[in-house]
């Protein structure tokens, strides 16, 4: 049996109640209960739609009751299938920052060990200047998001997340505080290379979340 345009809209309305507004995962589960309650209304010709729509709202109650996570932050209490679901946007994204930004890492150790790799004052001075501009163009992705009339799940990561994040490029820049500068008693830190690293690819992850959050802008609600 198809639901009715009001019936769906009953649905989207109650998935909106549980915080579910993101739209990437709200019409994704909007399809799913809907067919949960179609079949039931074919299987059992005699239960009404209140009665299908109660019992595939308890299939999805563990995905739905309120849930967080230390990756994400304890104070974000959201619906268990967004914290699911942005928690695995920032282990992908963390994954690839950390292989990719290791690997150069270790790279530029080896070279400036076997003194093939030299950083001056002026090199530090250009990161500095890019790591501003880098900084200003994430809040910049950020107010647009903002701008937007709409959630997704991509939208959270970057408020959560690359906003925040983005004051780091003014704390651990050498033209400000020297934070930065890769050397501590006259010797390379790894550690502080690392971050340097990591902090020029990041970008890279947080404009794949804002792309990825305005390729959903036409998504449309789509029921079986």
């Amino acid at each position: 049996m198809k639901l009715t345009q009001e019936q769906i809209q009953e649905i989207e309305y109650a998935l909106n109640k549980r915080g579910i507004d993101y739209i990437d995962l709200k019409y994704e589960l909007l399809d799913h209960i809907a067919t949960d309650i179609e079949q039931l209304m074919t299987e059992d010709k005699t239960i009404s739609f209140e009665e299908a729509f109660n019992q595939a709202f308890y299939k999805w109650k563990d995905a739905l009751r309120n849930s967080s996570s230390l990756l994400l932050g304890l104070a974000y209490s959201r619906p268990k299938i967004v914290v699911q679901a942005c928690v695995n946007i920032l282990k992908r994204g963390s994954f690839m920052l950390t292989l990719y930004g290791g690997a150069i890492t270790l790279v530029l150790y080896l070279l400036i060990k076997l003194g093939l790799l030299h950083f001056s004052e002026f090199f530090f001075n250009v990161v500095g200047i890019l790591q501003f501009i880098i900084g200003g163009g994430l809040l910049l992705l950020f107010f647009h998001i903002k701008s937007s009339s709409y959630k997704t799940s991509y939208s959270f990561i970057y408020n959560i997340n690359v906003a925040p994040f983005s004051i780091y490029y003014f704390i651990f820049n050498y033209n400000i505080t020297m934070i930065g500068y890769p050397f501590e008693g006259g010797f390379l830190s790894l550690i502080s290379l690392f971050v340097q690293v990591e902090m020029l690819l990041y970008p890279l992850f947080a404009y794949r979340v804002f792309k990825n959050h305005f390729k959903l802008r036409e998504r449309k609600v789509f029921v079986s």
